[in-house]
């Protein structure tokens, strides 16, 4: 309660308050936090974080974080926008826009282009030359050499040729032979010539080239027939007949395929 001066009226001034304290203009009010000194000194500390300016390494990992994260949404959206676009079946102009241009941007292939290039790739197989594959278990004499034809290796290749050249009395010779190519030609002044070497997309030996005309006279004696050769073609005869005598095989050899052996090869078969 105030009172007022002398020669001036008295009057009462009550003044009514809540139970919170009276704070004073200019003063900050305490507000108990259940903490002690020291620890209220490190929560004073740490005011710097709530400040409205961040350091220069925080507003850096702030900025690259909301980077990533708008990244990412940025890959959804049109993700989702691509997916849309696939379902589209109404507007198929717009349909194809809108893929195409989806797939661009993630990097990734359309539907249609899926299809086509599966397409080109059955159109290229299909276009693709199939080549005959020779059978060994096939008959020898029987053979006829084509250009493209695939042997297992050099010696597959160059026994089904002396086969051949018994079978028509011709004196084929191996003019160049190396494990990874072989020419073979006629006597001289015959056109007739085959070239083979491997193949660069499978491990097959290939006849590359093949000139099949003859212009040279039949013989009845072959060079190249020797007797390992008459032993691996005629080995079913002796498996008959192991005791076959080197005249009866000069027999059998000339009555079948019309080709002389000499008594010395007829001997190491016996």
């Amino acid at each position: 309660m105030l009172q007022a001066n002398e020669g001036c009226e008295m009057i009462d001034i009550y003044i009514e308050h809540d139970s919170k304290d009276v704070v004073e203009e200019g003063s900050v009010p305490h507000k108990d936090d259940g903490l002690s000194e020291s620890e209220q000194s490190d929560v004073n500390n740490l005011g710097h974080l709530e400040s409205d300016e961040d350091d220069d390494e925080l507003v850096g990992v702030r900025v690259n974080h909301m980077e990533d994260v708008n990244s990412k949404m940025l890959n959804k959206l049109e993700y989702e926008k691509f997916l849309s676009a696939c379902n589209m079946r109404d507007n198929e102009e717009v349909r194809d826009e809108e893929v195409r241009d989806a797939s661009k941007k993630l990097g990734m292939k359309s539907p249609r282009d899926v299809e086509s290039e599966k397409e080109v790739h059955k159109e290229l197989i299909r276009k693709m030359p199939r080549f005959p594959t020779y059978n060994p278990n096939s008959d020898p004499f029987k053979y006829e050499p084509q250009v493209g034809m695939k042997f297992a290796n050099p010696k597959e290749l160059k026994f089904s040729l002396i086969c051949y050249a018994v079978a028509n009395r011709k004196n084929i010779r191996f003019s160049r032979s190396a494990h990874y190519k072989l020419e073979v030609k006629c006597v001289k002044g015959c056109p007739w010539r085959i070239w083979a070497s491997w193949m660069q997309r499978e491990k097959s030996f290939q006849i590359k080239s093949y000139r099949k005309t003859h212009k040279c006279v039949r013989v009845f004696k072959i060079k190249l027939a020797n007797a390992r050769f008459w032993g691996k073609a005629f080995c079913k005869e002796l498996m008959i007949d192991p005791k076959m005598k080197p005249l009866a095989i000069r027999q059998q050899i000339l009555k079948r395929h019309y080709v002389d052996i000499t008594p010395h090869h007829a001997y190491k078969l016996g």
